[in-house]
């Protein structure tokens, strides 16, 4: 018996193995398996057709066969995500040419947690571990970790110089 034959189902099973129980630890069980579903994750989305469905309900439909929770409608075209089961998108979101994941590394120490995305993230917004719960995200901005609600106020750029 195969139990994991095409390149999306070994995702998964990978998926599985190295983020089990991780949930209640914050980290994953063998950092040897989550470097391996990492590499897997990267070239399963680097080099097989889903790129093509990117921005349609089919691409939605296969981020959630992977664990991905979207709540509603959505907009997806992200540059690259990592830990399908740990991320949330919440309805009338765009996510575009973003790199959203579960996790951020400092050193050698894997930090795993879930986030939760809603609004807009322009291209180039790099969101690790956290929640934005805001209009609009970006560009060009990084939001990592703690599982902070990170709200970003545009009126804020202009008086910080940025």
């Amino acid at each position: 018996m195969v139990l994991c034959n095409t390149t999306s189902e070994k995702s998964i099973c990978v998926q599985y193995i190295s983020l089990f129980n991780s949930r209640e630890h914050g980290k994953p069980a063998s950092k040897t398996m989550y470097s391996l579903y990492s590499t897997m994750s990267f070239h399963f989305q680097q080099y097989s057709f889903l790129n093509i469905f990117q921005g349609s309900p089919a691409f939605n439909l296969i981020l959630k066969l992977l664990g991905m929770r979207i709540e509603g409608r959505a907009l997806l075209y992200p540059q690259r995500i990592y830990e399908f089961s740990f991320i949330t998108v919440s309805n009338k979101t765009i996510i575009d040419g973003s790199h959203i994941t579960g996790h951020y590394v400092v050193y050698s120490d894997i930090e795993l947690g879930p986030s939760s995305f809603s609004g807009i993230l322009h291209e180039g917004t790099y969101a690790a571990n956290t929640i934005l719960a805001d209009k609009e995200s970006g560009p060009l901005r990084a939001f990592v970790g703690g599982y902070k609600i990170h709200e970003v106020n545009p009126a804020n750029y202009e008086e910080n110089g940025l």
